[in-house]
């Protein structure tokens, strides 16, 4: 993902690359940043960051190991605002199983910066009510949560957030809050 994300920057905007990981040893780090960077156009510049998940805060918060849908790991995005550094505008995030075929500055640039976030509807799965396999939907308590079957199901892989409304309407809390409840 991340070389695909370098091979195909077009722009000469730099690019930070902030990298969540729980237990990389320094000899893949280095093969991953000698890939990045060696695949990067003179364009940019290209800098990544490492950041440990047990850096991140940690709640009490549900996980469904049964469907392993929500995990750990699943709710680490929602922290990201919370530990990037204030000047940091946008977050584009991406699992690390996307391939990126175009210039993320297009993504970017066409997100509403009042938008708090984007994410892509999925296409096979398009709502809440849908089912996935063994026949679970994939919001698999949606009718308990109040949540219209209709409502529409989002990829969280590829998600654009902007850091400045998310924080000033304090989005991880809410969300945190929420999901204790």
């Amino acid at each position: 993902m991340l070389t695909s994300v370098v091979c195909n920057a077009k722009t000469n905007r730099d690019i930070h690359i902030y990298i969540i990981e729980s237990d990389m040893t320094d000899t893949l780090r280095q093969k991953i940043e000698q890939s990045v960077l060696q695949n990067k156009k003179s364009l940019h510049e290209v800098t990544l960051h490492w950041t440990k998940l047990d850096q991140f805060p940690t709640y009490d918060l549900p996980e469904s190991k049964k469907h392993h849908i929500l995990t750990t790991d699943s709710y680490s995005r929602l922290f990201l605002p919370d530990v990037l550094p204030e000047e940091a505008e946008q977050l584009i995030y991406l699992d690390a199983d996307v391939v990126v075929l175009a210039d993320l500055a297009l993504l970017s640039d066409s997100v509403d910066k009042n938008c708090t976030m984007a994410a892509v509807p999925s296409t096979i799965l398009p709502y809440v009510s849908s089912t996935g396999h063994e026949g679970i939907p994939l919001v698999f308590n949606y009718v308990e949560l109040g949540i219209p079957a209709s409502k529409r199901y989002f990829n969280a892989g590829v998600l654009v957030i902007n850091l400045k409304p998310w924080r000033k309407n304090q989005i991880s809390s809410r969300v945190i809050d929420y999901l204790q409840r």
